[in-house]
């Protein structure tokens, strides 16, 4: 019996590894700045070669299965009776199922938060019913459990280990991905930008993919308008808008006051006087200076380049100089910020997964770590990166993985006395 219990369990993961495999090959190519064309048709050939390799795979696994009573040689016949390519192909799923196991046992088991996450709240955005149940939205929008019209705001405190005590509790709004599509009505973003706008931070970051259609383009004033903050918006574009005409849609949102940091890096620089109003929250925080800078640098790589340069720029916040933040469309370019000693990172583009399955977590993420980064916050010294999950998606589906807005407040580490 045991035997026969071992051939269940051996298919079962080569299976899993199976799936795993070619559900990687999808996510990791949208990682890529390849034509949607060619992704489609790759994404249509992955899911055939799913298909039939695991037909094959069964097939060949039940014509071999031996029918002999000595059930003691069931497993190694079983085996044995494989063609050559299918027990090459097996070992590497039952190889990439135990690596993944593995890899979701830390994440859901072992991992812990990082310690520059020092406190996260999730509280939903009130929206009117009128707005909810719009008529302009897609039929999809009504299936059982999707969430993709219930945003929440995710409010969370960071640390940033060079963080100057003036710049203490200064407070970032961060959404990503609008993805504008007609699909969700507009009156339910214009809904949920109010309500951010009412947060009042000081600075707003925008990290792309505003639009999947050219005839959304109005949508930009019209949405992001009532979105203000004390020391300016900012915004880079994603992988959706350079499949349109992505030179338009930066003019257009640059229309609005919002500062474009495409390619480029600026260094905003702000009196002592508006830097104390950033430490109110803590008075035993002195400016200690005339005034304080911050370092905002945009990375639209590997679809729009090329990043900003920063061999001509002051130095690190580790060798004295302004902390810096990188706006990236995707967490895939956490490693240019480390070697650029980018202190934080705000990215998007995962969508958090969109469909998270419950006890797994997400499966489909389109990165080329797979889902490693798919939302939240991560500290990979000297950089500390912060993935939104997104407001919307091209496809208006979301299952356990609602729809975020995402308030940072930085805080200076603790000095002693």
């Amino acid at each position: 019996m045991l035997p026969l219990i071992l051939v269940g369990l051996g298919l079962l993961l080569a299976l899993l590894g199976h799936t795993i495999f070619w559900v990687g090959l999808v996510n990791r190519m949208h990682g890529r700045a390849w034509p949607e064309w060619l992704l489609r048709g790759l994404m249509t050939g992955c899911v055939a070669l799913w298909t039939l390799v695991l037909g094959g795979f069964l097939w060949s696994a039940l014509v071999g299965y031996p029918v002999e009573a000595a059930s003691v040689q069931i497993l190694p016949g079983w085996f044995g009776r494989l063609g050559w390519l299918w027990q090459v192909y097996l070992v590497f799923c039952w190889i990439v199922a135990g690596l993944n196991l593995w890899a979701w046992l830390w994440r859901h088991l072992l991992h812990r938060p990082p310690n520059v996450l020092l406190s996260q709240h999730v509280e939903s955005i009130p929206l009117s019913q009128p707005v909810q149940t719009h008529p302009e939205h897609h039929p999809l929008v009504w299936l059982p459990q999707n969430e993709i019209l219930q945003p929440v705001l995710t409010r969370r405190e960071i640390e940033l280990p060079y963080l100057p005590s003036e710049w203490n509790g200064l407070t970032l709004l961060h959404l990503s991905d609008l993805h504008f599509t007609g699909r969700v009505a507009q009156a339910w973003f214009r809904e949920v930008a109010e309500f951010c706008a009412q947060l009042q931070p000081d600075l707003v970051a925008l990290t792309g993919d505003f639009l999947d259609s050219m005839d959304c383009l109005d949508w930009l004033a019209e949405v992001l308008r009532p979105l203000k903050g004390r020391l300016g918006v900012y915004f880079i574009l994603g992988n959706h808008d350079w499949r349109l005409d992505w030179p338009r849609i930066r003019a257009e949102i640059a229309q609005l006051g919002f500062v474009s940091l495409g390619g480029r890096w600026i260094v905003l620089s702000v009196p002592a006087s508006k830097s104390a109003l950033l430490s109110a929250a803590d008075p035993a925080h002195q400016p200690k200076h005339q005034e304080t800078s911050i370092l905002l640098a945009g990375n639209e790589l590997p679809w729009i380049g090329p990043a900003a340069d920063l061999s001509s720029a002051p130095r690190p916040a580790s060798q004295g100089g302004p902390i810096r933040l990188l706006l990236a469309h995707s967490p895939d370019q956490l490693r240019w910020a480390k070697t650029h000693h980018v202190d934080l990172m705000l990215a998007g583009h995962t969508h958090g997964g969109q469909i998270r399955i419950p006890g797994i977590g997400p499966f489909l993420t389109p990165s080329r770590m797979g889902v490693r980064y798919s939302g939240g916050v991560f500290h990979e010294p000297p950089t500390v990166m912060h993935v939104c999950r997104g407001l919307s998606a091209e496809w208006p589906l979301r299952w356990n993985c609602p729809p975020e807005a995402a308030l940072l407040v930085l805080r200076s580490p603790a000095r002693p006395s």
